[in-house]
C-alpha cells in the first residue's frame, strides 16, 4: 500500500492537522497528536486509549484513573436530573407547557452511544450510556401519560424510536 502525508494549517501550529492516506483510507490525527507519536487510529474509540497512555506520565497514573472514570460518573447525575420535573408531572397530572424534546433526544442519545460502545467493545461507554437510553425512556412514558393538551409529544418520540431502530440495526 502507498502512504503519503500532508499537514494544513501551517504545520507549527497545536491546532495543524496531519493527514495520512493509505490507499483509499484516510487517517486523521491532530499534530499534537502525531507529534506525541501516537499510532494512527482510524476510529475515535481507538485513538481515545492511545491519547490517555501517552498523557499519563505527564499527568500521573491515579489522575490519569480519575480522569477515566469520573466524567461517565458525573454524567449520571446529568441524566438524574429531570426525576424532579418528572415528580412534578405525576403531582400536578399534566406536563404543563414543557417540551418532550429533551426527553426523547435523552434515549436516543443513550441507545446511539450504547450501541457504539458495544460495537468498539468499549464496556466504559457502553456502561455509562445504558442509564440515559433506560431514563429517558422512562421519561418519555411518563410524559406521555401527564401530557398538556396539545403537547406535541408523539413526533419528537417517534422520531427517537426511529433513530435508535436504525441505529441498532446498523450496528447488528
Amino acid at each position: 500500500l502507498e502512504e503519503s502525508r500532508e499537514e494544513l494549517g501551517g504545520g507549527s501550529s497545536d491546532m495543524s492537522i496531519s493527514l495520512t492516506r493509505v490507499g483509499r483510507t484516510t487517517l486523521v490525527r491532530p499534530a499534537a497528536l502525531a507529534a506525541l507519536g501516537l499510532p494512527r487510529a482510524r476510529r475515535l474509540h481507538e485513538a481515545i486509549p492511545a491519547a490517555a497512555e501517552a498523557a499519563t506520565p505527564l499527568i500521573g497514573a491515579g489522575l490519569a484513573q480519575f480522569l477515566s472514570v469520573s466524567p461517565p460518573l458525573a454524567a449520571q447525575v446529568l441524566f438524574l436530573s429531570p426525576m424532579q420535573a418528572i415528580r412534578q408531572f405525576r403531582a400536578e397530572g399534566t406536563t404543563g407547557s414543557v417540551s418532550s424534546l429533551p426527553y426523547a433526544a435523552m434515549a436516543a442519545n443513550g441507545v446511539a452511544w450504547t450501541a457504539y460502545g458495544a460495537l468498539g467493545s468499549d464496556t466504559t461507554i457502553m456502561l455509562a450510556n445504558i442509564p440515559p437510553a433506560l431514563l429517558g425512556t422512562y421519561y418519555c412514558s411518563v410524559f406521555y401519560k401527564y401530557r398538556a393538551d396539545g403537547a406535541v409529544a408523539l413526533p419528537y418520540f417517534a422520531g427517537a424510536a426511529g433513530f435508535s431502530a436504525a441505529v441498532v440495526a446498523a450496528a447488528i
